[in-house]
């Protein structure tokens, strides 16, 4: 079984709720509306469109994304987080500023996807699985053009 990194309090604060409203900001003033997932373990963001379940949103910032342009040939997606992945939900990536992000639908990702163990910062050397896709197969600032879009 590969490692799996405890769940960091300090990372979610750091992060989760500025991605969340980044989000629902990009979105405000459009015929969505978004609300926090009540279920923990479900979604991050739950979409709505006329009142009517439209998508769950699952939201990460990385850190080493800075600036507008994805630095590397791949995007790796946490292989906890893929539990999430359905045709219904979204997943979204933001820079580490929030100026930028990129999204795929979880069934692409479920797809397209290719299983990687890879260690990182926050493993201590241990490998975690990832799924990772080709930067070509996302969707960049998908949510600022939706919102162009769709504002009233």
């Amino acid at each position: 079984m590969a490692y799996r990194k405890p769940f960091s309090g300090e990372l979610f604060e750091k992060h989760d709720v500025r991605a969340r409203e980044a989000l629902m900001k990009l979105l405000d003033g459009t015929p969505f509306e978004i609300k926090h997932n009540p279920d923990r373990f479900g979604t991050d963001l739950q979409v709505f469109r006329g009142g009517q379940y439209y998508c769950g949103i699952e939201v990460e910032v990385k850190d080493v994304w800075k600036g507008p342009e994805f630095p590397f040939a791949d995007i790796q997606f946490l292989g906890r987080k893929v539990k999430q992945a359905k045709e219904d939900v979204v997943f979204v990536l933001f820079n580490s500023d929030l100026s930028s992000h990129l999204a795929i639908r979880g069934d692409k990702l479920l797809k397209l996807g290719s299983n990687r163990k890879l260690a990182n910062k926050f493993s201590g050397g241990q490998q975690e699985d990832f799924l990772a896709v080709s930067k070509d197969d996302v969707y960049f600032n998908y949510f600022t053009m939706l919102a162009r879009r769709t504002k009233a």
